[in-house]
């Protein structure tokens, strides 16, 4: 099954995802007089980190009646996105567009970005780990390029929960629902994105020990799941948001990052043949093996 989703035009989209204080930020987002200033850690120590400009009509429809359990994605599918990223607490943003794959069935995720926030053609492969084996990202794309010359660059890192420090897979499809039933979920509204009725929920995870003693982290995620009253079918994805107060950007988890979904494909055949690790030799980001890769007997920070 394929559904095509008309996207905003860019900097419409995009100004529906930029950071914001107060509602006079988002008088761009929407049509106008709905642009509103979403507030989603407005509760934490970290608002900056989840407030972002949605677009809220006066009268959204009444049904269906709002239910995080519509929230649940698809168990295979694939979409075009576009991004757009604060990888920091600056004002700095970036853009992106590409491709995702999306598998929950087995545990992997891939995104096509061409070109990255760096301005780079970026691949991503998120392969799940079990008892024996860490949950690893993989990031590939070009150190050097001069003409048709080019040498590629892999670099891949485990993935790991501050909270617990255990190892993490893909997101699960019904993530928001999950999240839900451990009592930190909470219904925003009822918004338009990009033409499409939606349900916004938040998912605000406040971590103070983790395995190695203090924390002090937060992460919040955001998602914006079709009503169906569009041409986008209900409970797909038509926006998702992260943020992080301990960003690091390099490692895909940036201050505040909005991607929009368009174009999908559902079932087994959006994903066939996406799942493979890279064939270059990859390094695995960490201060022991920097160490052996250069060749030196410490790295600081220095």
């Amino acid at each position: 099954m394929r559904v095509t989703l008309s996207l905003l035009p860019a900097a419409s989209a995009g100004f529906c995802a930029q950071q914001c204080v107060v509602d006079s930020d988002c008088e761009g987002c929407g049509a106008a007089g709905t642009g509103r200033c979403s507030q989603a850690a407005i509760s934490t120590a970290y608002p900056a980190i989840g407030a972002s400009c949605v677009s809220i009509p006066t009268d959204p429809p009444s049904e269906p009646a709002a239910s995080v359990s519509d929230s649940a994605w698809p168990l295979q599918w694939s979409a075009d996105v576009e991004a757009v990223v604060y990888g920091d607490f600056t004002d700095k943003v970036k853009n992106g567009k590409g491709k995702i794959y999306y598998d929950g069935t087995n545990g992997f995720e891939k995104e096509v970005w061409t070109p990255y926030t760096s301005g780079k053609d970026t691949t991503q492969t998120w392969i799940k780990g079990n008892a024996s084996a860490e949950s690893r990202y993989y990031v590939e794309s070009t150190l050097f390029k001069f003409l048709w010359w080019k040498i590629p660059l892999c670099i891949y890192f485990p993935i790991t929960d501050p909270g617990v420090g255990s190892t993490v897979n893909v997101e699960r499809a019904d993530w928001m629902q999950n999240c839900d039933s451990m009592g930190y979920a909470k219904y925003l509204a009822r918004e338009v994105v990009a033409g499409e009725w939606t349900d916004h929920y938040a998912c605000v995870l406040d971590y103070d020990e983790g395995p190695k003693g203090k924390v002090n982290q937060t992460i919040v995620f955001q998602n914006w799941h079709s009503l169906g009253l569009g041409s986008t079918p209900k409970g797909l994805p038509v926006r998702v948001t992260g943020g992080n107060s301990a960003p690091n950007p390099t490692q895909g988890s940036p201050r505040l990052s909005t991607v929009f979904y368009t174009g999908f494909q559902v079932g087994p055949e959006a994903v066939a043949g996406q799942f493979v690790e890279p064939k270059e030799k990859c390094l695995k980001v960490g201060k022991k093996e920097v160490e052996q890769f250069l060749g030196v007997g410490e790295v600081t920070r220095e």
